[in-house]
């Protein structure tokens, strides 16, 4: 587990420090654990926090507080970003298709800024509906403005598609780039709508920049 393997390195550097400057406190193994994109998790926080409570004691630091920051692994499966298609486009000289939705880089930036893969669903979907491979991809002019291959029924369009694991580093990298207003936000708990944040103003955010 590489986890592991940095932790002990982290342990070795305590060892000095505590040599050196007396004992520490707690030990902060930081986070970064991958979530499950449909084919489960590599690592999960749970294990890994056993296995570092373990390694711990084998180091003879049992002394020290265990931090870990399981972070957007708890999170990002549980948001959706939800997308109204606006029109699909066939290539006439190589027939690659492409589906255009009203989401961009603005709402999602983790595809544009170091090519995240999320999944993207159609919301409604018949059993049996012809599919095909579509290049989704946002309405803001800009090459990056791009989510990617995805197979997606073709016959009919689906009205509305989810990008998913948008809950972590998502609303909150989400921007007025180009003009273009925040989403709006929408908390659903056990079924049932418990919040929701309005889209932002475009007229406010206009007269924001232009200082009236």
């Amino acid at each position: 587990m590489p986890y592991l393997a940095a932790a002990r390195i982290l342990f070795d550097l305590i060892k000095a420090r505590e040599a050196s400057r007396g004992p520490l406190e707690f030990v902060d193994t930081g986070g970064g654990f991958g979530i499950d994109y449909g084919d489960g998790c590599p690592v999960a926080p749970a294990d890994f926090a056993k296995a570092l409570v373990a390694a711990k004691h084998e180091a003879r630091l049992g002394h020290l507080r265990s931090v870990v920051e399981p972070g957007r692994s708890l999170v990002g499966s549980y948001g959706v970003l939800v997308a109204t298609v606006l029109q699909p486009k066939v290539s006439r000289s190589t027939g690659r298709r492409w589906l255009m939705i009203d989401a961009g880089m603005n709402d999602l930036v983790r595809p544009a800024l170091y090519q995240a893969r999320h999944r993207i669903e159609a919301v409604h979907q018949k059993d049996g509906a012809a599919r095909a491979g579509y290049r989704v991809v946002g309405p803001i002019c800009e090459s990056a403005d791009d989510f990617g291959e995805h197979d997606l029924p073709s016959d009919p369009l689906p009205a509305l598609v989810i990008i998913r694991d948008a809950g972590a580093y998502g609303f909150t990298m989400a921007s007025n780039y180009n003009g273009r207003p925040l989403p709006p936000e929408v908390f659903i708990s056990e079924g049932r709508v418990v919040g929701v944040f309005p889209r932002g103003d475009v007229d406010a955010w206009i007269a924001g920049r232009l200082g009236t």
